[in-house]
């Protein structure tokens, strides 16, 4: 018998929009246009495994920071290891996990919105099977830190709009690495 969790990690942190929060999103002009639904962050995530046969009504991007995991997407199946994403379009059947030998350490946020497609077709433009690789920036954990603390606050109109323009800069690090790190190759 094989040990699967969703989540339980030791140190890990998670964020579940309340369905109430996330309505209030979809329903203001500005946020709608990208709004996180879900954020988290699982260390050394062993046993680490979900399945959706419908996929998620959200899309979803996974940042592995450590470690190794797997992904099959429809009938692709891709391997996952440090310094790379993995970027799961919403409505898409999907079944990832941890690696059972070296389990991934990984960031990974659920996000929708009327842009939220446009950013999907960027992160997958030029990568293979639903994978990109970017450089480490500690600057892009920085940012990641900033939506969850944010989240943590409370879900006023002022926080979720400031998560949904942290967000953007988040995802933006990812669709384009070289300009988000050009500023250390400058100085």
């Amino acid at each position: 018998m094989f040990i699967r969790k969703k989540d339980g990690f030791v140190a890990e942190k998670a964020i579940v929009l309340p369905e109430q929060i996330i309505k209030q999103c979809e329903h203001n002009t500005f946020i709608s246009n990208l709004h996180v639904t879900d954020i988290g962050f699982y260390p050394r995530a062993a046993f680490h495994y979900r399945r959706r046969d419908h996929g998620s009504p959200q899309n979803i991007l996974i940042y592995c920071v450590d470690g190794e995991g797997w992904a099959q997407i429809d009938s692709q199946k891709v391997f996952i290891a440090q310094g790379q994403y993995l970027i799961l379009p919403q409505n898409t059947k999907h079944v990832y996990g941890a690696s059972p030998n070296k389990p991934w350490s990984i960031f990974w946020m659920h996000f929708k919105g009327n842009t939220s497609s446009i950013l999907t077709d960027i992160l997958k433009k030029d990568f293979n099977n639903f994978l990109g690789t970017v450089p480490y920036d500690e600057h892009r954990i920085k940012i990641f830190d900033q939506i969850y603390s944010t989240l943590e606050t409370g879900y006023s109109e002022g926080n979720l709009s400031f998560v949904s323009i942290l967000a953007q800069h988040y995802l933006a690090s990812f669709c384009y690495p070289y300009l988000f790190t050009q500023h250390k190759q400058s100085e």
